[in-house]
């Protein structure tokens, strides 16, 4: 409008010596949103009501272990799997060795084919998009209004909660910036506060300075 009609915008104002612009307002700042985090009761019904095979249920075990982002279990394949961890190629076509339990190590190993990890009914690889629809189709039946990047952030979550290193879990999930981890360092801290209101031994002080009141 300033520049077309000529008319004087009323929240900006010009330097007159630089001629730069200053803007009168502020600009609006985005709420900040923490993680969808599943409870233990909402996993087990993932792996009991949402999931109709071990291949369903493999699915939902990989980010709970391993943390990784719907593309990378979608894209993981035998090749990947070594001893040492799973080789994930993440966001930028980089890659990074994550760690995994011995235990689904070795059943990612004789599930599938020789060479594809998420075969469907016909005995054919099942697609990116195909992997994201079985996702869909189990969080629906398991009655979850969430999807697969929520296990991601219950991994998260739980590895600090378990005592996990905040370096580790930046190279675990694949973050270029620590920053980016260390917003589940706050909800780790919603549980410190809730434990410290529930046990802090201040209650014994202040009972005892009622009695001599």
């Amino acid at each position: 409008a300033s520049r077309r009609l000529e008319i004087s915008n009323p929240i900006e104002r010009i330097d007159p010596a630089s001629g730069h612009i200053h803007f009168l307002l502020e600009k609006p700042r985005v709420p900040e949103s923490f993680p969808r985090i599943l409870s233990h009761e909402q996993v087990q019904g993932l792996l009991h009501e949402g999931c109709v095979n071990r291949r369903d249920q493999l699915m939902v075990l990989i980010p709970l272990d391993m943390g990784l982002r719907l593309s990378e279990i979608a894209n993981l394949s035998k090749e990947s799997l070594s001893s040492e961890g799973v080789r994930i190629k993440g966001k930028g076509n980089k890659t990074r060795i994550v760690p995994i339990s011995r235990e689904l190590c070795r059943e990612l190993e004789t599930t599938g084919s020789l060479e594809h990890l998420w075969i469907g009914k016909t005995q054919r690889p099942i697609a990116p998009d195909g992997v994201k629809s079985a996702f869909r189709r189990i969080f629906h039946r398991a009655g979850i209004k969430a999807g697969p990047h929520s296990l991601r952030h219950t991994f998260a979550t739980q590895y600090l909660r378990r005592g996990g290193k905040i370096w580790a879990l930046q190279r675990i999930l694949g973050h270029s910036r620590i920053s980016t981890t260390e917003i589940y360092t706050h909800l780790v801290n919603d549980d410190v506060i809730l434990d410290h209101r529930q046990v802090s031994p201040i209650r014994e002080w202040t009972t005892a300075m009622n009695r001599l009141s």
